[in-house]
């Protein structure tokens, strides 16, 4: 019998990883969502270059220099929002990079909703893995309750309501022509995980931190059904292949 514990670890893995699997399979095995596909493509691949293969090792790198690491004790604020802005600039860049360039013929607001899954979605399967060790091996689980454990997995759906709400905007920059939907993501990535670093650092509850989360992301979220109401409203009827450059309200 399961602890609450592993439960916890449970309900993570379906979130981190079942989530996005079943939403690159409902793209593949659906007709009419099958157009979206490449978009949810272009999220992933975008997580994994901007940040995965870019940012982090570059980090890495900087966690070598002995002045940034001093940089890092002496002015711990400073280098929270250091994160959070290069976090920022990096995986919105990235996005508006991808999807001008690359995504001409996938500007429509459902694009931008898969891009942001599949940007989400894959962050959340490189974390979700650590689940699958603690379900199978229980180690780390020892005294841990259910809403302890799953806390993981609320975060996750939370970035993911953030990632869609940033891709969508991302895509009204490219599709509008209007740089400041850009810079409009890039500011609310960067207070989203500079205001977690300060937090962890000051040492507030995790449940402060979530809540914290939670305002971006409810409103993220917001704002997408929003669009999405906006745009279905122009299409009676979800067309299976919008033409290029489809407006997105």
């Amino acid at each position: 019998m399961l602890s609450a514990g592993q439960w916890g670890a449970l309900f993570n893995i379906v979130v981190m990883l079942g989530l996005p699997l079943g939403v690159f399979l409902a793209l593949c095995l659906r007709p009419s969502w099958r157009y979206y596909l490449p978009s949810y493509l272009f999220g992933a691949l975008t997580f994994l270059a901007f940040q995965v293969l870019l940012r982090l090792p570059l980090l890495q790198l900087l966690n070598t220099n002995p002045g940034f690491i001093l940089f890092q004790r002496t002015r711990p604020i400073f280098y929270f929002l250091f994160l959070g802005l290069s976090a920022g600039l990096f995986e919105e860049l990235g996005r508006y990079i991808v999807m001008r360039l690359l995504m001409k013929k996938h500007h429509a607001l459902p694009d931008g909703i898969a891009f942001g899954i599949g940007h989400g979605g894959l962050e959340a399967m490189l974390i979700g893995i650590n689940s699958v060790y603690l379900l199978v091996t229980g180690l780390g689980l020892l005294g841990l309750g259910f809403a302890e454990v799953s806390m993981a997995g609320v975060e996750r759906l939370l970035t993911l309501c953030f990632h869609m709400g940033a891709s969508v905007m991302v895509m009204q920059a490219v599709v509008q022509k209007k740089p400041l939907w850009l810079a409009f993501a890039i500011l609310l990535h960067t207070a989203v995980d500079t205001g977690i670093g300060i937090l962890q650092y000051a040492g507030v509850s995790a449940w402060i931190i979530e809540g914290y989360i939670a305002i971006f992301s409810v409103s993220m979220l917001l704002y997408t059904i929003a669009l999405w109401r906006m745009w279905k409203s122009m299409y009676a009827i979800s067309p299976p292949a919008p033409p290029s450059g489809s407006p997105t309200p």
